[in-house]
């Protein structure tokens, strides 16, 4: 398993159950965020 593969697993435990602030389920669908980011400098 990759270091990246882990970060995602590890983030994805992390934020199971979060809610978004219309009380509906965070999106988790997106795991690749956070590099998407790293990648661009934002």
């Amino acid at each position: 398993m990759s270091t990246l593969e882990r970060a995602i697993e590890i983030a994805a435990r992390a934020h199971a159950g979060q809610v978004d602030k219309a009380d509906a389920p965070a999106r988790q669908d997106r795991p690749d965020n956070a590099g998407l980011a790293a990648e661009t400098g934002r």
